[in-house]
């Protein structure tokens, strides 16, 4: 039966055949010739993770949602497909929770498989449960899975196998036991399944967990109420409390804050594939064209509903935010003034802004003041327009910006856009939406793609964009770095991006504060914020800047906290700049860093690369420019999977100290403590 009023299932006779290959890493579907799951509308792609400990029961469940016989226990995590009236179902199914081996390093490598499977993220969890074997040690293990999502209890549908004499005192009593009762309490939706269950009914409360959460998915996210708790260590209590406090710090600075950007974070695409394959991840793609800062910010708000943006900020690149609308996602993209860029840069932000609203806009949002709109403005919009293909009119309604006499370039504008206009000052949400949604249905769904023209032979004559990442101590002489390669004075006391065309490029600097004296939770904010502010391209090369001095141990600590902070990854994109304000080749200055041995120990561990140069000398910057490779880069993506693995890795870390024997702890020298006692100058110290 289900817990509170809903019907018992049963599995009905007569499935059609259906086939479905599953493989570990890869799918083949295959088509259905009858459909049953009438996914919403706005879902052409449904990813389920099946978990439990009772297999046969689980997969049973699984064939039943793919209709036919194709679920086998799996010693591994399991990517199996189906298509279905072109709407492609995925289930990943999982080894038992009970298994013998699902422990250790097998299970950091469960977790690993289930998150690599599952990407972008899963719409759904299906938990097959039986209550009567179920231990605390599958509790824990459930535990550390469901711990690497975002909120997963809103996405659970809970199924607990109950035999047929039980009583309809089931709900409570299984709400009151010790172990499951969290799951089914904490779960926005689960059943009791009396052995037999109905598929129909079954995809019919799985499409009410959908529509309630409006077709998104759970993301790789961890916040502070998914913090997995564990049972005291009595032992070892230093090395306990170190890691429990490096956990948090991972999940409440680094994972919360990744949770918190979500709403903007500018992924091209949909990570994990490409786009020839990807899915748009935004029913409603907006793109805001204009010469107004202020205007574009509240308008990219008022259309979200949210002070994501704030009325004075500025943006050289295209930004996005993103929210819902009467159930539907969308997405914003606010350009930067491109009426002020040359040709060359335009091309070069809608080349980005076609990453953002991949597969393309379905809707251009014109800014216009009246008054203030010339002959040339109208030319360079054309041209801007031109970009977004021959139809990017009848994707157009223009916004005005203030209550004016409209001039006769503005009237022939209104006359390509078919009309359609709204007015800032009217400030009615719902008019404005309405607007879109109806510009969108007169044209059938369709988006805009991008011209040739804006990827032909002159784009890709432009030199790629380039992110740098300078970090140091106090006084190394980062300020003067990013100065000099931008040519801009700007200091923060926080990560800030600063941009310059340099070299015929577009470069980006981000001064980092000096990290070894902050603590955690700070470095991980300014870790993020940092990398956050260089996506969607991700940062190109992490620059430790040292003065031609012996090290300090803040030169050291520098670089270890960056390395802690970022992961192993980041030594793939890390190199050192000595700077001087003299000749780079000067024999005192070779000898004294290739002859140094701390500094060439802290060379090799940035993979051999270092650089001495001039920092004023314009020349020698452009050399260092060119040397750093942009096929590669470090995205705030990268960094966030970083943290997964450092949490997957501290969680086991934790386990292993709880399950240490209470007597080899006794006998550890980590848990032996000495009082020495004795008078004043008898020597305790010593």
């Amino acid at each position: 039966m289900f817990l509170g009023d809903r019907p018992s299932l049963h599995l009905p006779a007569g499935e059609e055949d259906v086939m479905a290959t599953a493989a570990a890493d890869s799918e083949a579907p295959v088509r259905r010739r009858r459909s049953n799951p009438h996914l919403p509308p706005y879902m052409s792609e449904l990813r389920v993770v099946l978990l439990g400990n009772r297999c046969s029961l689980k997969n049973s469940v699984g064939n039943m949602i793919l209709g036919g016989n194709c679920i086998r226990e799996p010693d591994c995590c399991q990517k199996v497909s189906t298509i279905i009236d072109d709407k492609k179902i995925i289930l990943i199914n999982t080894p038992d929770l009970q298994h013998p081996n699902l422990c250790g390093e097998k299970l950091t490598k469960f977790g690993k498989d289930l998150m690599r499977l599952s990407d972008p993220g899963p719409h759904l969890f299906l938990l097959v449960l039986q209550p009567e074997n179920f231990t605390e040690e599958e509790e824990e293990r459930l535990q550390f899975l469901l711990q690497m999502f975002d909120s997963p209890s809103n996405h659970t549908l809970t199924l607990i196998s109950t035999s047929k004499q039980e009583t309809s005192d089931v709900r409570e009593k299984y709400l009151q036991d010790p172990l499951i009762g969290d799951f089914l309490s904490e779960c926005k939706h689960e059943f009791i399944q009396n052995d037999e269950l109905q598929r129909s009914k079954l995809w019919k409360t799985i499409n009410q967990i959908l529509e309630e959460n409006h077709g998104k998915n759970v993301g790789f996210h961890q916040n502070t109420s998914a913090h997995l708790e564990l049972p005291s260590c009595h032992g070892n209590e230093e090395q306990e409390k170190e890691e429990r406090n490096t956990l948090d710090v991972v999940k409440q600075a680094g994972m919360g804050i990744y949770n918190a950007a979500k709403g903007w974070w500018p992924f091209s695409g949909i990570v994990g594939q490409s786009e020839e394959t990807a899915e748009p991840q935004f029913s409603v793609r907006i793109v805001l064209l204009g010469k107004s800062k202020d205007k574009l910010s509240k308008m990219s708000n008022f259309i979200i509903g949210d002070e994501v943006f704030h009325s004075q900020s500025s943006n050289k690149q295209c930004v996005t935010t993103s929210g819902e609308w009467n159930g539907k996602s969308v997405l914003v993209v606010k350009t930067p003034d491109l009426f002020v860029m040359n040709e060359q840069m335009v091309r070069r932000e809608m080349s980005r802004c076609r990453s953002l609203s991949f597969p393309g806009p379905n809707v251009l949002l014109l800014m216009v003041k009246p008054s203030d709109f010339t002959q040339e403005d109208a030319e360079k919009l054309n041209f801007i327009l031109s970009l977004f293909g021959q139809n990017s009119f009848q994707h157009s309604m223009i916004v005005f910006t203030h209550k004016e006499k409209q001039a006769k370039v503005l009237n022939e504008l209104l006359q390509k856009c078919g009309g359609r206009m709204y007015n800032m000052l009217d400030k009615n949400h719902g008019l404005l939406m309405e607007n879109i949604e109806r510009m969108m249905s007169e044209n059938r769904g369709s988006f805009l793609t991008f011209t040739e023209e804006t990827r032909g032979p002159q784009c890709e004559q432009i030199k790629p964009d380039l992110n740098l990442v300078l970090f140091g101590r106090r006084g190394a002489g980062k300020t003067s770095a990013s100065k000099n390669i931008l040519g801009l004075s700007v200091s923060s006391q926080q990560s800030v991006r600063n941009q310059a065309e340099v070299c015929e490029r577009l470069v980006s600097v981000v001064e980092l504060p000096p990290l070894s004296e902050r603590t955690q939770k700070e470095v991980m904010q300014e870790s993020f914020r940092s990398v956050s502010l260089c996506d969607p391209e991700g940062v190109h090369a992490f620059i430790l800047v040292l003065p031609v001095d012996p090290l300090t141990d803040e030169d050291k600590g520098e670089l270890q906290t960056i390395q802690k902070a970022f992961g192993p990854q980041v030594k793939d994109f890390t190199r050192i700049l000595f700077t001087v304000d003299f000749d780079p080749k000067d024999p005192n200055v070779v000898n004294f860093v290739e002859k140094n041995e701390d500094i060439q120990e802290l060379c090799q561990s940035c993979g051999g690369r270092y650089d001495i140069l001039n920092i004023r000398n314009k020349q020698q910057i452009s050399e260092l420019l060119e040397k750093i490779q942009v096929e590669n880069s470090y995205s705030a993506h990268t960094f966030t999977q970083a943290q997964m693995e450092k949490n997957i890795e501290l969680e086991e870390n934790m386990r292993q100290l709880n399950r240490q024997d209470p007597c080899k702890k006794q006998q550890s020298p980590e848990s032996v403590r000495i009082v020495l006692i004795g008078k004043t100058g008898s020597g305790k110290s010593s």
